[in-house]
């Protein structure tokens, strides 16, 4: 299924809000141990991300911009296997500049699919400029305005 115009606008609006000048997109929480009836307790750390970023998670798998993030694309390189990592095909910003509509849909829903194993990988590629890449294609081939 082909992303729908009111998706791709939904999702670019929030794009642009998670691309603001000093945006910050959540932040690692890290208690420290505690007693309990005589024995330390710890907690993991895990990340707590704000509205937008929220806000994006249920929106790749909730609208049209969703497709299978382990699915092997027509365009993806010869010798692909299914269930492999996008994040080898594009592990910097720079390997964003000849995606295809279809693998930039399929390496948003992959981020949200990867931040439920690894908690912080959102935050971790916005930090390597990945996703901003990402983005910034979607609005190349879609012909939408390029923010400043």
């Amino acid at each position: 299924m082909p992303w729908s115009a009111p998706d791709l606008e939904a999702f670019l609006a929030l794009a642009a809000e998670m691309e603001r000048p000093g945006f910050v997109p959540g932040h690692c929480v890290n208690h420290p141990p505690v007693e309990k009836d005589g024995v330390m307790v710890h907690q993991m750390p895990y990340w707590a991300y704000g509205s937008e970023v929220s806000a994006f998670m249920p929106l790749c798998f909730s609208t049209s911009l969703f497709i299978d993030p382990y699915a092997v694309l027509p365009e993806d390189p010869p010798g692909s296997e299914p269930n492999t990592t996008l994040f080898a095909l594009f592990p910097t910003p720079h390997d964003f500049k000849n995606a295809t509509i279809d693998q930039l849909r399929r390496y948003f829903v992959l981020c949200v699919r990867g931040e439920r194993f690894c908690e912080g990988l959102i935050a971790g590629q916005m930090e390597k400029g990945c996703f901003h890449a990402a983005v910034s294609r979607v609005r190349e081939l879609t012909g939408r305005p390029t923010q400043s």
